[in-house]
C-alpha cells in the first residue's frame, strides 16, 4: 500500500545517503576539512590583519599583478593534474611524464613572465609593479614542482598527507606577510608572503612523498595526459577570464584604490567558494573518478551540495545584513566603500560555490566539455555586462558579476539534467529549509535595527550571534536528510580519529 511504498522510498533514500557518505569519503572529508579549516583560517586571519596595516592601493596593485600571475599558473597546470588523478594505471613512467611536463611548463612560463615584466604595467594600467611581478613569477615554477606530489595523494585517496603542507604554507604566509607589512613593505609584503607560502608547500610535499617523481618523458603518456588536459584546460581558461575580467575592467577605469576595495570585498565574499567548496571538491573529485556509475556520482554531488547550499545561504545572509557593522567594528571608516560591494558579492559567492561543485562533477564524470559550456555562458554574460557599463566601479561591476553567476548556475543545472541525467527537483527541494531558516537572522536584524541602541555594538552583535545560531538550528531541524548526512560525517570523523596513521 501507500505506506509501504513510502517506507521503501525512505529506506532507499537512507541507503543512498549512507552509501554517499562512505567511510572512505568521510575519512577523506575529515582530513581535508582539518587541512582547509586550519590552513585557510591562517589565510583569513592574514587578510583581516593586512587590511588594517595596508592601504587599499596596495591591495589594488597586488590584485592587478596577480591577474597575470594567475594566468601563468593556469597555463602551467594545463589540466594535467586532473588527468593524473583520473589515470588509474599507477604507472611510474606515466607519473614521471606528468612531472616533466609540469616542471618544464613552470620553468618556461616563469622565465617568460620575468622577461616580459615591463609589459605588465601597460597591460594593467598600474605603475611600479614590474619588479614585484618578477618576484611573484617564482610561484609558477614552485607550482610546477608541487603539482605531481599533491595530485598523487589525491589519486590514492590519501588525504591525510595534505594536512601538513596546508598548515605549513598558510602559517608561513601569515608570518612573512604580516611581519613585512608591519615593517612598512607595502605591496612587497603580499608578494614575498605568497612566494614563501608556495615554497614551503612544495618543500613539505616533497618531504612527504615516498617515491620522488623523476624527470623522464615517454611520448605516448605525454600525449595521453595533454589530450585530457587540453579538454579541461579550455574550461579552466574560461574560469580564469571570468575571475580576471572584473579586476581588469576596474584597473583600466577608476584605478588602484577602487580595485583594492573590490578585491578586498571579493576575498571575503568568496570565502565559502574558496574554502568550503575547495575542501569538498578535494574529496569529491577523486571519488567521482573512482565511481563506476553516473548515478553514484550524482548522489555524491547532491549530498555535498545539500550541505554547501545551507552553509552558503547562511554566510550570504550574514554578510548582506551585518557586513557593514563588521567592517566598521574592525576598521572604522577605512573600508566604508566596501560595504555595498560586499553585500552584492555575497550573492556571487553563493553562485560561485554551486558552479564550482558542478564543474568538478562534469570533469569527474569525464565530460569536461560541459564544464566549458557552462563557463562560456557565464563569461559571455559578464563580458557583455561590463562592456555596457559607463564607469566600471566596484558596485556596478559587482552587480554584473553576480548576474552572470546566477545565469551560469541556471544553465549548469539545465546542462546537468540533459547530459548526465541529474535530477534537478531534489536540488530545489533542499533549498526549502535554508530559505525558511534565513527568516531568523532577518527578523533579528530588523528587531535590532528598531532598537534605539543599534548605533552601539551590543545590539547588532547580539543579533548577529543569535541570528547565525538560530539559522543553523532551524535549518538542521527542518532538513532531515542534512541531519542524516551530518551524522554520517561525524561517525566517519570519529573513525578517522581512531584510525592509526
Amino acid at each position: 500500500d501507500a505506506r509501504e511504498v513510502g517506507r521503501s522510498e525512505s529506506a532507499r533514500r537512507g541507503h543512498r545517503h549512507q552509501s554517499s557518505m562512505s567511510p572512505t569519503f568521510a575519512r577523506g572529508l575529515y582530513w581535508v576539512s582539518a587541512s582547509m579549516i586550519l590552513g585557510r583560517s591562517a589565510r583569513i586571519l592574514s587578510l583581516f590583519i593586512l587590511a588594517g596595516l595596508l592601504p587599499a592601493e596596495d591591495f589594488g596593485r597586488y590584485a592587478a599583478l596577480w591577474v597575470v600571475v594567475d594566468g601563468l599558473l593556469l597555463l602551467q597546470g594545463f589540466g594535467i593534474g586532473h588527468s593524473l588523478v583520473i589515470d588509474r594505471s599507477n604507472n611510474d613512467e606515466s607519473t614521471d611524464s606528468v612531472f616533466a611536463i609540469s616542471v618544464t611548463l613552470g620553468l618556461a612560463l616563469s622565465l617568460i613572465g620575468i622577461a616580459g615584466a615591463g609589459l605588465i604595467e601597460s597591460i594593467t594600467g598600474m605603475q611600479g609593479i614590474a619588479a614585484a611581478f618578477r618576484v611573484a613569477c617564482l610561484v609558477v615554477l614552485l607550482q610546477g614542482l608541487l603539482l605531481v606530489p599533491a595530485r598523487l595523494f589525491d589519486r590514492e585517496l590519501d588525504f591525510q598527507k595534505r594536512f601538513l603542507p596546508a598548515i605549513t604554507s598558510s602559517t608561513g604566509y601569515l608570518i612573512v606577510a604580516v611581519s613585512l607589512a608591519y615593517r612598512g613593505f607595502g605591496l612587497w609584503a603580499l608578494v614575498i608572503g605568497e612566494v614563501a607560502s608556495f615554497a614551503l608547500e612544495a618543500a613539505t610535499y616533497w618531504l612527504l612523498t615516498p617515491r620522488k617523481p623523476r624527470f623522464r618523458v615517454r611520448m605516448d603518456f605525454v600525449r595521453q595526459h595533454l589530450t585530457f588536459g587540453w579538454a579541461v584546460f579550455g574550461g579552466t581558461v574560461l574560469i580564469y577570464l571570468i575571475r580576471s575580467i572584473d579586476k581588469f575592467a576596474i584597473s583600466r577605469g577608476p584605478g588602484a584604490a577602487e580595485l583594492g576595495v573590490f578585491a578586498f570585498a571579493l576575498s571575503i565574499a568568496l570565502l565559502p567558494a574558496s574554502v568550503l567548496t575547495r575542501m569538498i571538491n578535494g574529496v569529491l573529485f577523486p571519488h567521482y573518478a573512482a565511481s563506476e556509475t553516473q548515478e553514484a556520482r550524482n548522489e555524491l554531488f547532491l549530498s555535498a551540495t545539500r550541505v554547501m547550499v545551507g552553509l552558503g545561504i547562511c554566510f550570504a545572509v550574514v554578510l548582506i545584513l551585518f557586513g557593514g557593522f563588521l567592517l566598521e567594528t574592525f576598521y572604522g571608516n577605512k573600508w566604508e566603500a566596501a560595504v555595498v560591494p560586499l553585500a552584492i558579492l555575497a550573492i556571487l559567492g553563493l553562485f560561485r560555490t554551486l558552479t564550482a561543485l558542478l564543474s568538478d562533477l562534469y570533469v569527474g564524470s569525464g565530460r569536461p566539455g560541459l564544464f566549458r559550456a557552462m563557463t562560456m555562458i557565464q563569461l559571455v554574460v559578464a563580458a557583455v555586462g561590463l562592456l555596457l557599463l559607463p564607469v566600471p566601479g566596484a558596485v556596478p561591476v559587482a552587480v554584473v558579476m553576480a548576474v552572470a553567476g546566477g545565469v551560469a548556475v541556471m544553465a549548469g543545472f539545465l546542462i546537468a539534467r540533459a547530459r548526465i541525467r541529474f535530477a534537478v527537483r531534489p536540488f530545489f527541494a533542499c533549498l526549502r529549509a535554508p530559505v525558511i531558516a534565513a527568516a531568523v537572522p532577518i527578523a533579528l536584524w530588523a528587531a535590532a535595527r528598531a532598537m534605539p541602541q543599534y548605533t552601539g555594538i551590543a545590539a547588532p552583535a547580539l543579533a548577529l550571534l543569535l541570528g547565525t545560531c538560530g539559522y543553523l538550528a532551524c535549518w538542521i531541524a527542518l532538513d532531515r536528510e542534512t541531519r542524516a548526512l551530518l551524522q554520517g560525517a561525524l561517525r566517519g570523523f570519529a573513525g578517522a580519529e581512531r584510525r592509526p596513521s
